[in-house]
């Protein structure tokens, strides 16, 4: 094997960080944030190789001033049966020649299991941050494949779940959703909230930052915020309908969605939203800007009087946490793993009865009440911080490296239940 020496003690990881530096939120933004807060994890002895893919090298360390930059044999422009074949095939066996003794997939792709060589063996963690999907109850709501190849490279990466050392998931909906849709081992799913970046997402904006937004994007002076993109599962009809039915644009309280909307995957729909919009007679208190800058995201999130979020399904939700951090009140969706993330800090109703947001929305219209969540709400989002996250997954990766050396006996004694530390969080 192709075998860089590592320091005795210390342990030679592989982090995939292929998604790291690609635009928009979500994934994206999670994997670089918590990369960021890795690299200061105090007295680790990882030993961190970043990954990046073959024809798309990385242009940053994300603070691993000392990480080689690892180009691996997967191309992100392969078609799907090439990268089948890339991912399941030939990255493992990279990984092998390489010596990695812990390989890191922060962004919901499986892998086949990996070989033992002589004494070697690489264990892999993976962070898998929804099964939408899979869910029965919930694919009405996921995007359609464009053809069975890409379903099936889909289900390669998501299935092979049950193969990990372990499984990281933001919240115990999504545990519960991955054990059951994937078949995973109970004892290798841990949950590990994911954080907010709260050096970016706070209340301290400048008021000169937040007229120069308002301006840009013709903000009203009081409005319901919604982020997120134009996907079924996010049931932005059912937040028009509410604010339409809502006491809100009596008031002059305005509408503002901010997400992608010109992408061939969303656009179709922010087009059916946008229509809905018109008809409702809404067109003139609303603004659909797409997708913005984060740092004018965060004076936008400071801006807004309301945020809501409608949607049938998160595996955790960013939007609720960070508005919540720039000190917006929260009237979310009482579903999945929304009200878990979000405890007793938000008001919710149901995302199949818009009646219900409208009541919601009502409420926070007073300037009390909204100052009771706003307090509610920073206080919540204190508690998920990327630090924490990163010194979990720091844990995670030593344990499962000490485990790769033991017998597959030995590891199925050592393994126990999640720790209950890591469902602390939510409680409350």
């Amino acid at each position: 094997m192709n075998c860089k020496p590592t320091p005795s003690g210390t342990l030679k990881v592989g982090f995939f960080a292929g998604h790291a530096e690609k635009a928009g939120r979500g994934i994206p933004v999670a994997t670089r944030t918590l990369l960021n807060n890795l690299a200061e994890v105090p007295e680790s002895d990882l030993q961190v190789d970043l990954l990046h893919f073959k024809d798309l090298p990385l242009t940053q360390s994300f603070g691993f001033n000392d990480a080689a930059h690892v180009g691996v044999p997967i191309r992100k422009t392969a078609g799907p049966w090439l990268k089948l074949w890339q991912e399941q095939v030939r990255f493992p066996l990279f990984q092998l020649r390489q010596g990695y003794d812990v390989v890191v997939h922060p962004h919901n792709h499986g892998q086949l299991p990996l070989p033992r060589v002589g004494s070697h063996r690489s264990g892999y963690v993976m962070m898998l941050h929804d099964v939408l999907p899979l869910d029965p109850a919930s694919k009405r709501f996921a995007n359609e494949w464009d053809s069975k190849k890409e379903a099936l490279l889909y289900l390669s990466r998501v299935k092979t779940a049950r193969f990990a050392d372990r499984v990281i998931v933001p919240s115990e909906h999504a545990r519960q959703a991955v054990i059951r849709f994937t078949k995973t081992d109970p004892a290798k799913v841990t949950v590990v909230p994911w954080g907010i970046d709260h050096s970016r997402f706070n209340t301290n904006v400048d008021g000169a930052t937040l007229k120069e937004v308002r301006a840009k994007y013709d903000l009203p002076n009081k409005f319901l915020l919604t982020v997120g993109g134009y996907t079924p599962h996010k049931n932005l009809h059912t937040l028009i309908d509410a604010y339409a039915m809502s006491d809100l644009p009596k008031k002059g309280i305005g509408l503002v969605l901010v997400g992608p909307k010109d992408n061939p995957v969303y656009a179709p729909i922010a087009h059916e939203v946008e229509a809905h919009i018109e008809k409702l007679g809404l067109t003139h208190l609303t603004r659909a800007i797409g997708l913005v800058p984060d740092d004018e995201l965060v004076a936008i999130q400071n801006l807004a009087t309301v945020f809501g979020i409608a949607s049938h399904y998160e595996g955790f939700g960013f939007p609720p946490l960070e508005a919540m951090a720039c000190g917006t009140p929260v009237v979310a969706s009482r579903v999945s793993s929304i009200p878990e993330v979000l405890g007793n800090a938000a008001l919710y109703a149901d995302p199949n009865d818009p009646r219900t947001f409208a009541k919601q929305f009502n409420v926070l219209a007073d300037p009390a009440t909204r100052a009771q969540y706003r307090e509610k709400g920073l206080a919540r989002a204190q508690q998920f911080q990327w630090s924490t996250t990163a010194a979990r997954l720091a844990e995670i990766v030593a344990e499962v490296g000490a485990e790769a050396k033991l017998s597959r006996r030995d590891r199925r004694a050592l393994r126990g239940s999640p720790s209950q530390r890591d469902q602390d969080v939510f409680e409350g």
